[in-house]
């Protein structure tokens, strides 16, 4: 059995899928791996790489970039369970968490996400979101010329094992969740504007009128709304037929 084949076998059930991909912008979801793939989705997928199509919210990353390397293992240890480590081929390794049983919705996922997070400070908070992509072992990484490695891999845990996070009162009905608004605009750069129009959207213009509803709940002003359209139409690969005035008829903004 090969690392990459022991260490999906103990994070996803028989018959589930997920995102395989030779660089970070992937959305393919396929049952196993190609040669050339150096990634997957820390989570079983439908059809596409988006939290929203998540269908196990099992399994939780940690990765540790601002800690030494050779500190990183022990720092997590001593104060989690771990089921894999993988080396990244790079400046850190990718902690997984994989429950016994998985977790009934993404906010219950996100909850207990926020435990580990507080008990491990020093990780990287952009590893939160459950359709998050983590380090494939047993291939060179081409960057480094290093070995993404199966460091560990061990058992499934259990919830009651994990730490509780630290209560807190959620705002009453607040008008946006800005953190969420936030997270799905930074979730386009990952997959890409263009992949995200195809997998999502009916087509540019439902896109940008999308991204204008957003820079609204944001409260963006004109000029900042303005500067979102163009962040976002400078992403898009198929701009022929497009230009960035229709976008900005799409997103509602006045010029």
């Amino acid at each position: 059995m090969t690392q990459a084949e022991r260490l999906l076998k103990l994070l996803f059930e028989p018959g589930e899928t997920t995102c395989f991909a030779p660089n970070p912008y992937g959305i393919e979801v396929k049952a196993a791996p190609s040669p050339e793939d150096l990634f997957f989705s820390i989570n079983a997928l439908h059809t596409s790489r988006l939290d929203a199509l998540v269908c196990s919210y099992r399994n939780f990353l940690l990765e540790l970039d601002s800690v030494p390397l050779k500190d990183q293992i022990s720092l997590v240890r001593d104060r989690l369970p771990v089921s894999s480590i993988v080396y990244s081929g790079g400046k850190s390794y990718h902690f997984i968490i994989s429950l016994l049983v998985p977790l009934s919705s993404e906010s219950e996922y996100r909850r207990v996400g926020r435990g580990l997070m507080e008990a491990v400070p020093e990780a990287d908070r952009t590893t939160k979101n459950p359709s998050r992509l983590s380090r494939l072992p047993g291939v060179l990484r081409p960057d480094t010329g290093l070995m993404q490695e199966l460091v560990y891999a061990g058992n499934r845990i259990n919830l009651a094992e994990l730490p509780k996070p630290s209560e807190y009162r959620e705002p009453r009905e607040a008008p946006t969740n800005v953190v969420f608004v936030t997270q799905q605009l930074l979730e386009v750069l990952e997959i890409g504007v263009d992949n995200t129009i195809a997998n999502r959207f009916g087509g540019r213009n439902q896109f940008f009128y999308w991204l204008g509803k957003r820079a609204q709940e944001l409260g963006h002003t004109r000029e900042q709304k303005k500067i979102l359209v163009d962040k976002f139409y400078a992403r898009l690969e198929q701009k022929k037929g497009f230009s960035v005035m229709e976008a900005y008829a799409a997103a509602r903004v006045k010029t």
